[in-house]
């Protein structure tokens, strides 16, 4: 996409992205994300370590860049 992704567009990108996770753990993160909660809040909200997490975070962005969303400078919030 262009480097002023039109917001219309992203948006619909993001949500055929969303609706074709079959990940239940990625979607769940993805949902508290949506939410702006903190990392700390969706450990323990889902029962998983940091390392899990990163994991799962660094899948949705692989997964959102694929799709052609730009992925923005994301900092850890503990």
């Amino acid at each position: 996409m262009c480097f002023c992704q039109r917001h219309i567009d992203r948006c619909r990108i993001v949500r055929s992205y969303l609706a074709a996770i079959d990940n239940d753990s990625e979607r769940a993160v993805c949902h508290f994300l949506m939410r702006e909660k903190d990392d700390a809040a969706i450990r323990r909200q889902m029962g998983i370590t940091p390392v899990r997490l990163e994991a799962i975070k660094l899948r949705i962005a692989f997964g959102l860049k694929a799709a052609g969303i730009r992925i923005r400078k994301v900092t850890a919030r503990t």
